[in-house]
């Protein structure tokens, strides 16, 4: 069984003495909320650590498999991230429930450390930010049935919108202006993909829920972006468009209720953690 230590201070100091102690230890390094936690991975450069991220790091993932050391991983926790078993996990900030804790340290054998906020006030505003009140939640739907289920797609909103509707109940469009080819290969798919697109009047082409450049890559937003920044494309505002179904009140505020409850179950847990002596 892993067993959980705290820190709440020098986690890179950890991270060396952990390094010292094990033959393979994992730093998981993003942050799980919004608040940047201070990590400077320069200070272990001493021990040559691997970098790993979910995609496009399959030598250093095989190297520390097969040879061990330290890795530090930059990507957020996926419940699909396939990581070999390890010694020991220095977590840079703590989940948000118990739950997140156990899977995130699933393939730790012997240690896991957690690093603690200098308050945990951090955690309950990401926490209630990302699970909006049903208030807020009325609020904002209200505004969208004013506007006929359609509305200009604003990233500010993402939250309350994830909140109130399910994915299947709304459709991304997003208007594309071709301008010129682009001289990349790879970017050169997207484009003909696009050109594929039969335009309007005005020679916009509409994307519908990122169809058919999702076909091509799971990150076709970021190439679309990459295309309008380098003049390829002209990218207009997206619009959403909803089905007129009315939002699960009752559900919104249960699952409010119970990520708020699982944060204050894992605060107490890794509070009452020991402390990782160096």
């Amino acid at each position: 069984m892993t067993e959980l230590l705290r820190i709440d201070r020098n986690p890179e100091r950890v991270a060396l003495a952990l390094a010292n102690r094990y033959s393979r230890l994992l730093v998981r390094m993003r942050n799980v909320t919004d608040r940047r936690i201070r990590f400077r991975p320069a200070m272990l450069e001493t021990i040559h650590p691997y970098r790993l991220r979910k995609n496009g790091s399959e030598a250093q993932l095989r190297a520390w498999t097969e040879h061990g050391g330290t890795a530090i991983y930059t990507d957020d926790y996926s419940v699909a991230e396939k990581l070999p078993p390890h010694d020991a996990q220095l977590l840079i900030e703590a989940p948000l429930s118990e739950h997140a804790l156990s899977s995130m340290t699933r393939a730790t054998q012997t240690v896991a450390v957690v690093q603690t906020p200098r308050t945990w006030d951090w955690h309950r505003e990401y926490a209630s930010r990302i699970r909006p009140t049903v208030e807020e939640c009325r609020a904002w739907w209200d505004r969208v049935v004013s506007s006929g289920y359609r509305i200009p797609l604003d990233k500010k909103d993402r939250a309350v919108r994830k909140a109130t509707c399910r994915r299947w109940h709304y459709r991304i469009i997003s208007p594309i202006i071709l301008q010129t080819p682009p001289p990349s290969k790879y970017l050169g798919i997207f484009y003909g993909a696009l050109m594929e697109l039969e335009p309007d009047a005005k020679g916009v082409r509409h994307l519908i829920n990122g169809e058919p450049l999702c076909r091509i890559s799971a990150f076709w937003g970021s190439r679309l972006e990459e295309m309008d920044m380098r003049g390829f494309i002209r990218a207009l505002t997206p619009t959403l468009e909803f089905e007129p179904i009315q939002p699960d009140w009752v559900s919104i505020e249960t699952r409010r209720e119970i990520i708020l409850r699982n944060l204050e179950g894992l605060i107490r847990k890794v509070d009452s953690l020991p402390e990782f002596r160096m």
